[in-house]
């Protein structure tokens, strides 16, 4: 099992083209903890996951194992929504190589883990397939399995299953929360999916609408896993979610002057 790391975020802010994007965050992610953004589109969900990933500088503390970030490092991995950052041009297992081939991991190696990590999200039958040969939800397994083989301790993921149909999209929900189980890493999940959020998340954080977006909540997600979201707990949340993050989409409409319009 490979050891998820702790994240630290304190009073994080970002700010880009001179707009406040972030303000104010105060967020400790515990090792190998699933934890899911929630909110409305264009909070800042997912600047905040690009500047854990070190891809946006930040105003406060943010760390990983106690190790400020400054940049990109191989310590996080990102599973982006389109499956289009796949190399069209190589095998499954060719991409999933890709990473540790600019490592130097001998070929032999990197061949055999390769297929381990194919195997590990249900790929091990499609080694010398081209992602155009693969439908949605595979491509997003390949990118899931590119990321898993350079064992980061801390996976990102910004709406991996947004662009899948709602069968595919429940198949890789599953799939997800079995892989996470087994090996153990972080994993931060941005998403605008209620019910997605309490099917994978130990804890949903949901934000402010913008700008200088905020966290609002924090909720322990405390029910058995495998879910189901017809108990009358995941009810409750469920409910309970959708109001807050309902308070911040009117926020939004008032700011376009569009709430109690009709038509």
């Amino acid at each position: 099992m490979i050891s998820g790391a702790r994240i630290d975020l304190v009073d994080v802010g970002i700010t880009l083209g001179g707009n406040r994007i972030v303000e104010g965050v105060d967020l400790e992610i515990g090792a190998g903890e699933f934890v899911c953004l929630l909110g409305p589109s264009g909070c800042g969900k997912s600047t905040l996951l690009n500047a854990i990933a070190g891809f946006l500088p930040v105003q406060g503390r943010l760390s990983v194992d106690g190790r400020p970030v400054s940049g990109p490092g191989t310590d996080r991995g990102v599973v982006f929504q389109s499956s289009d950052v796949l190399f069209p041009w190589l095998t499954a297992q060719e991409n999933v190589e890709y990473g540790p081939r600019c490592l130097g991991v001998p070929a032999k190696e990197r061949a055999s883990r390769a297929i381990e990590f194919l195997q590990l999200v249900g790929l091990g039958g499609a080694t010398g397939k081209f992602p155009r040969e693969l439908s949605g939800g595979m491509r997003q397994r390949l990118q899931l399995a590119r990321v898993l083989i350079n064992n980061p301790s801390v996976v990102l993921m910004d709406e991996p299953f947004g662009a899948l149909d709602a069968q595919t999209r429940d198949v890789m929900q599953r799939e997800l929360d079995r892989i996470w189980r087994k090996t153990g890493q972080t994993i931060i999940f941005v998403t605008h999916d209620i019910s997605e959020a309490i099917l994978l998340a130990d804890r949903v954080v949901t934000m402010t609408t913008g700008p200088a977006a905020r966290l609002k909540s924090i909720h322990a997600v405390d029910l058995p896993r495998p879910r189901n979201p017809d108990t009358p707990e995941a009810v409750r949340l469920h409910a309970l979610l959708r109001d807050e993050i309902g308070e911040e989409v009117s926020k939004v409409l008032r700011m376009q002057g569009l709430e109690g319009e009709e038509g």
